[in-house]
């Protein structure tokens, strides 16, 4: 772990050219926060600690929750004054606890960020694998416990590292060329068949017809991932950007709407026309002239798996 962030550290940055001006300063915002989160909960955990050792010496505890702990009436006596009658107790350990959770939710953050402002896929779990000490897990030994909590304290995420090791995954791509990469392999994979290695899909003029389970008519949500993976990709074809999905589309994609009819259009698109759906889960994505529907397929869906 320390050897990951030392990597960080010792190589010049030249990960911020590669991200926009608003991503830096999301992520210098981010930084901030967390920053003076860490800060500010470190103090708090010294102060506390103080506090419980001066409860301990003058009435022999040091635990807010044992105040809690009445066998009759007469008993409710202060043990000591930490403890809130009408709020949340803290503890050291409470403390700590929310310390060793800030490192997580700031890699949280950025991932989320990067994935809703890019359309990546990034997970979480690649970043914390990447970032934070292992867990020693349920049934560790103390001494594995120690060692852990050790290198918790001694750690300081930066946004550079992170952007770093994002841009790392992405095999030299910038985000947004990470997501044009991302789009046209989930594109690909949904209309070839992973074991028999068959296409999906075929082309008559202006029509492609994606014959297979890729729709259910009449319903809410009636476009199964595979096909709203394609029509995307076709939004983005028709636009040359990611941008808000135009009307027709727009309704395909949102999971909470019912669509009626079995033909949709886009009038808004330029090399879109329409979607028909059937009830054998066959669609057929209709543009506007052979040779938009021909580009299309060479550079979406491939020939070959």
């Amino acid at each position: 772990m320390n050897e990951l962030l030392a990597k960080f550290a010792a190589v010049e940055i030249q990960s911020r050219g590669r991200v926009s001006p608003e991503d830096i300063a999301f992520c210098d915002h981010q930084q901030a926060a967390y920053e003076s989160a860490l800060s500010g909960y470190k103090e708090l955990s010294a102060l506390w600690s103080k506090m419980a050792a001066v409860q301990k010496e003058y009435t022999g505890s040091d635990t807010p929750e044992d105040n809690n702990d009445y066998s009759d009436y007469d008993s409710t006596i202060v043990r000591n004054y930490l403890s809130s009658e009408k709020g949340a107790w803290l503890s050291v350990e409470a403390i700590q606890n929310h310390l060793n959770a800030l490192h997580r939710l700031f890699l949280e953050v950025l991932v989320h960020y990067f994935n809703e402002t890019y359309h990546l896929s990034l997970t979480k779990t690649e970043a914390r694998r990447a970032f934070l000490p292992k867990n020693p897990g349920y049934g560790a030994e103390k001494e594995e416990w120690v060692e852990y909590q050790e290198k918790m304290d001694q750690l300081h995420l930066t946004a550079d590292a992170f952007i770093d090791w994002m841009l790392g995954s992405f095999d030299g791509r910038s985000p947004s060329e990470q997501a044009v990469f991302e789009m046209k392999q989930r594109c690909h994979e949904a209309v070839w068949d992973r074991i028999t290695r068959d296409k999906c899909y075929e082309r008559s003029k202006a029509t492609i017809r994606f014959n297979g389970y890729f729709c259910r008519t009449y319903s809410r949500d009636c476009l199964k991932d595979e096909m709203k993976n394609i029509l995307q990709a076709a939004a983005y074809y028709d636009a040359g950007a990611f941008v808000p999905y135009p009307y027709g589309i727009d309704r395909l994609m949102n999971s909470d709407l019912h669509v009626y009819e079995d033909t949709v259009e886009f009038p808004d698109c330029e090399k879109l026309l329409s979607l028909r759906m059937f009830k054998n889960g066959r669609c057929d994505l209709k543009f506007t002239s052979p040779e938009y529907a021909e580009a299309f397929a060479a550079e979406y869906l491939g020939k070959d798996y």
